[in-house]
């Protein structure tokens, strides 16, 4: 069995992105600004093992 978190986010665009610290957010939500025309928005999706 899994669980999951659900999360939303619009990207942030950077110049370089090491601008912030590092964690598996700012690994999904972080582009370089070259790609700021985007305008994104991000949905995405942990799962985790049920421990019993």
């Amino acid at each position: 069995m899994y669980y999951e978190d659900i999360f939303l986010s619009r990207v942030k665009y950077t110049d370089f992105i090491k601008d912030e610290p590092e964690n598996r957010f700012n690994v999904i939500t972080t582009k370089n600004k070259f790609y700021e025309y985007e305008k994104e928005l991000r949905l995405f999706i942990f799962y985790y093992p049920k421990i019993e």
